[in-house]
């Protein structure tokens, strides 16, 4: 769990400034005919995917390294993360509409890094995503004292999740088509 968190905040700076990490390509990319839900989703699958090698292999390795423990805690970890990322998927697209910030991607350190609200937002939206897994977890094992209720718990909340990330896509969409417009009466 810990590797993996790890791994997602490893790629929130990215995902912060997902817009600007653009460069020129994100003019091209607003007068585009793509409509904004579109764009988007393929921005949340992309981040995904960013992140999606680095977990997999921290999450296998440290399964082949400590392979003890109950199996469907295994299985919830892969829900819990998904959960997570539902949820700070639109919120990444909304602070990277409202703060962009040129980056240079070949730096290391301040250069490279998203605009400071959008990186403290991004910070307090993945802990903040991160409370019900976690709640879900402890609920199943301390509480009820039944681990096998963890990934169906969790299943169910990653539907939850789903569901909220469709709601909050919507306020990203007006987000973003503001500043899509902006561009459009700048040309």
């Amino acid at each position: 769990t810990f590797a993996a968190g790890i791994c997602m905040l490893s790629i929130l700076p990215i995902a912060m400034n997902q817009f600007a990490v653009d460069g020129p390509g994100l003019t091209m990319t607003l007068l585009s005919p793509l409509p904004d839900a579109e764009l988007l989703a393929g921005k949340a699958v992309g981040n995904g995917l960013i992140q999606l090698p680095p977990l997999l292999l921290s999450v296998v390795l440290t399964l082949i390294v400590f392979p003890a423990g109950s199996r469907a805690l295994w299985a919830t970890l892969p829900l819990a993360l998904l959960a997570i990322h539902f949820i700070v998927s639109p919120l990444a697209a909304i602070c990277s509409a409202t703060f962009p910030r040129q980056v240079n991607m070949n730096s290391i350190g301040r250069g490279s890094n998203a605009h400071g609200a959008a990186g403290l937002l991004g910070m307090v939206s993945f802990l903040g995503a991160a409370v019900p897994p976690i709640a879900i977890t402890v609920l199943a094992t301390q509480i009820l004292d039944r681990p096998v209720l963890a990934p169906v718990l969790m299943a169910l909340w990653c539907l939850i999740a789903y569901g909220i990330g469709r709601l909050l896509f919507g306020r990203a969409r007006r987000v973003f088509q503001s500043r899509r417009e902006n561009l459009a009466m700048l040309g």
